[in-house]
């Protein structure tokens, strides 16, 4: 593992020093080039970086981790791409956890927490081919050296802050790819109910009561399960269970 071999991810490395966005540069190479699976995109300066529905990515120049990883999951149905985010959310945390420690768990949808406080995010762009996925553009955001984050981010942390330690990024971008890389090899070969073991084994909450806000009210309950469709479950005091997708639920912390 010292030499972070691998099958898939990684075998051609693109490193840029400024970029707007990995998953749109990703993208354009998409549609200019013969592309090979598993090619990494790694800027050290992404100005203008996205996050789920919109919402924009901070990231110091020359600080943290800002990836894209192009994958051709031709074999996974359009229904179960969830399950892509599954395997690279378990990856991110295995790495998290080889370099920082326990703490390191997953907020439904797509952020990358260390207890309370946020680290990361995965942003996963899908094209569909008839039943089944085409191309996925995999973005991953990871704060690492990066200390001093914006008034707005109230809960940010990094692996600097918490190690106290500063690290190489493309190091730990080519160790992150060794983890992608297994849980990848996972998904290809349908895995499906050893993936959703261990992202509910990570999973920020699970099993546990806390408050919730849901269309302007604010309920009790536990998330008990994430379905294939990418929804969340939640149990309330009284036994009842409740779906909600993306946006539709929102943490209170």
């Amino acid at each position: 593992m010292d030499t972070y071999n691998t099958t898939i991810v990684g075998k051609v490395f693109v490193e840029l020093d400024k970029v707007d966005s990995t998953n749109n540069y990703a993208a354009n190479l998409l549609q200019k080039s013969q592309v090979i699976e598993g090619t990494v995109i790694l800027a050290h300066d992404q100005y203008q970086g996205r996050g789920q529905r919109g919402n924009s990515w901070e990231s110091r120049s020359n600080k943290n981790i800002t990836i894209s990883i192009i994958l051709f999951p031709k074999k996974l149905l359009a229904y179960q791409q969830f399950h892509l985010n599954q395997a690279i959310t378990i990856a991110c945390l295995q790495f998290l956890t080889k370099i920082g420690g326990k703490g390191f768990q997953i907020k439904w949808p797509n952020d990358l927490y260390h207890k309370d406080t946020k680290l990361g995010g995965i942003l996963i762009e899908n094209t569909v081919s008839g039943n089944y996925l085409s191309t996925s553009i995999v973005g991953i955001g990871i704060n690492v050296n990066q200390n001093v984050f914006s008034d707005q981010l109230t809960n940010a942390t990094s692996l600097s802050i918490i190690t106290q330690k500063e690290f190489d990024i493309v190091t730990l971008v080519k160790q992150l790819c060794y983890f992608i890389d297994q849980q990848y090899l996972l998904l290809i070969q349908q895995q499906f109910d050893t993936l959703q073991t261990q992202y509910l084994q990570r999973l920020y909450r699970y099993q546990e009561f806390h408050y919730y806000e849901t269309n302007n009210k604010r309920i009790e309950g536990q998330i008990v399960d994430v379905l294939s469709s990418g929804q969340l479950v939640i149990e309330t005091k009284d036994q009842n269970k409740h779906l909600f997708s993306f946006k539709e639920i929102k943490y209170i912390i």
